[in-house]
């Protein structure tokens, strides 16, 4: 229900998201850290890859990846949409001032034309300084370009 509930926003947005449920991902490349929270090694190790689009900003919803949380977790502990007031509102309004890592986007759908690059994460490990530098640390070039 959280997710129809954005698919909602976005179509008062005009974007047309059909009966499809919305696509998450960073505003901005993730840090180490951050994929290390979300991701566990076992998952690295089976396959990963960071995708690299360029959207149109009219098919984009950025907002607040915190406030979003907030408002998924009272989804799935309360088994409904909380009465909508500018608490939830402003995850759309209030993520200007956030780091990069706290802001999400969510896309009706992701088109070939706009990936410009796929990373493949598998052989990526965490260095001795990952928490210092809190950057992607690559053992070998995996980078590849879509043709």
């Amino acid at each position: 229900m959280a997710y129809q509930w954005m698919s909602k926003r976005m179509q008062d947005r005009n974007i047309n998201i059909g009966n499809h449920l919305p696509i998450w991902l960073w505003a901005f490349q993730p840090t180490f850290a951050t994929l290390y929270e979300l991701v566990s090694e076992h998952q690295f190790s089976q396959g990963i890859c960071l995708i690299e689009v360029d959207v149109p900003r009219e098919q984009a919803t950025f907002s607040c990846y915190q406030q979003w949380n907030i408002f998924l977790d009272y989804c799935i502990e309360n088994k409904r949409v909380p009465i909508i007031d500018n608490k939830y509102r402003k995850m759309f309004t209030s993520f200007h001032s956030l780091q990069h890592n706290g802001i999400q986007v969510t896309l009706p759908c992701l088109r070939r034309e706009w990936i410009s690059q796929v990373k493949d994460l598998t052989e990526y490990r965490r260095s001795d300084k990952w928490s210092e530098n809190n950057s992607l640390i690559l053992n070998h070039n995996s980078t590849r370009e879509l043709i």
